[in-house]
């Protein structure tokens, strides 16, 4: 169910930043001011946004996978060790 939110979250952008387009370049009579201007209020949002949510997001997200590389990393440590210690019976 949340994907279909996102989906249709990012489609009713698309359509409104595409229908803002539009209205400005009607208004402006120059397509590519009427671009800049929708990128900019895109990329406005996209900031107060990661400001104020997405950021502490990111940061767990960052120190679970560093956490998932610790243990993966004392694994292969681990089996470093065993490895040796059956190659050292071998030769014995």
């Amino acid at each position: 169910m949340f994907v279909i939110f996102i989906l249709a979250a990012l489609m009713g952008a698309m359509l409104l930043g595409a229908a803002l387009v539009v209205w400005l370049w009607e208004l402006c009579l120059s397509l590519p001011v009427a671009l800049f201007i929708v990128g900019v209020l895109y990329v406005a949002v996209m900031l107060v946004v990661y400001g104020l949510s997405v950021r502490e997001h990111l940061s767990r997200l960052g120190r679970s996978l560093n956490l998932f590389c610790m243990i993966g990393a004392a694994c292969d440590r681990v089996y470093r060790k065993v490895v040796s210690v059956f190659n050292n019976l071998g030769d014995d």
